[in-house]
């Protein structure tokens, strides 16, 4: 029950009155006020409301009543606790623009990265430019309202490069207005450093593969051609086009690579083989057959072949010779 008693006694179970009290300045000088407060309920747990507080005045003009009307805002308050530890502890960079495209707010990895917004353009801040972006996802979402993505690379406070995927989303208003843009930007700096990587390696390998002398052939599980170089085309008489992605024909392969693989195989070497090409020649080479293999599974075999034909005819001519 709360009739009869004080409200610092019913809103904040207090013994005493607040420090500032706002219901005695409002009878004071007559003024509506808006605030908001921290109290505490029945089963004494904290609660937030917002107060409108009205003065009642007698027939004489005096302040005999005050009308408090109490919103409580204790869930709004905790959805506004959970978005915010949201906003600042999501594992990308998050920052919202206004129409100016100026970064208003900023997440703690944004700031940490990019250094703290006082108000510059997007294109300041990620990039440490004067002009702004040319693929600029943020003024296509400012322009149809709908949600963008780019990949970008900005420049970090401590000037090195920064890989980010951005998003970005409007914030309407109540009337449909964009007053806002949120860029949601992933970074994928180790990414990008690994897909460089890769593609160096990818040149290395391809530059190897095709200008090496022997003949060079990989195959995947089901023995389909997946790689096939230069000196793989002249050696079996045939060309990649017609080759990649069909199975190896069988004649071509050695009986000894005709079987079935297991991850555990090891390296297999002929020296002194033939194999038949397209053409129906029979030529000697020298074989390096691999198992290509990941943990238990067979991924494909690689063969690599030594034409043997004009060491064979060296061999023919000393002996003829001797």
């Amino acid at each position: 029950q709360s009739r009869g008693k004080r409200c610092f006694q019913v809103y904040k179970d207090r013994s005493s009155p607040c420090p500032e009290c706002v219901a005695a300045e409002t009878f004071a000088d007559g003024k509506r006020r808006v605030l908001e407060e921290s109290g505490v309920d029945l089963h004494g747990r904290t609660v937030h409301y917002q107060a409108y507080l009205t003065p009642l005045r007698g027939a004489g003009g005096e302040i005999n009543h005050i009308a408090a009307v109490t919103t409580d805002l204790t869930t709004t308050k905790m959805l506004q606790k959970e978005y915010q530890t949201l906003f600042e502890k999501v594992p990308c960079y998050v920052a919202v623009l206004n129409r100016e495209k100026r970064v208003v707010k900023a997440n703690e990895m944004f700031r940490r990265t990019f250094g703290e917004p006082r108000g510059e353009s997007c294109f300041k801040l990620f990039k440490q430019q004067c002009t702004e972006c040319e693929d600029c996802p943020a003024d296509l979402t400012l322009a149809d309202g709908g949600s963008h993505t780019a990949r970008h690379i900005g420049t970090a406070r401590d000037g090195s490069k920064t890989h980010y995927v951005v998003s970005t989303a409007p914030l309407v208003r109540g009337d449909g207005e964009i007053t806002h843009v949120i860029e949601m930007c992933l970074d994928v700096t180790k990414l990008a450093e690994v897909e460089k990587e890769l593609r160096k390696s990818n040149i290395v390998r391809k530059s190897l593969v095709e200008n090496s002398l022997d003949a060079i052939v990989v195959t995947d599980e089901a023995q389909r051609v997946v790689v096939m170089n230069k000196a793989a085309e002249d050696l079996w008489g045939t060309e990649r086009e017609q080759s990649i992605g069909r199975k190896v024909p069988r004649r071509m392969v050695p009986a000894p690579l005709r079987r079935k693989r297991t991850p555990t195989d090891e390296i297999l070497q002929l020296h002194d083989t033939e194999i038949t090409n397209l053409k129906g020649v029979d030529i000697p080479v020298r074989l390096v057959d691999m198992t290509l293999a990941e943990d238990d599974t067979v991924l494909g075999a690689a063969v690599i072949a030594q034409d043997m034909r004009q060491v064979k005819e060296l061999e023919s001519e000393k002996l003829v010779a001797e």
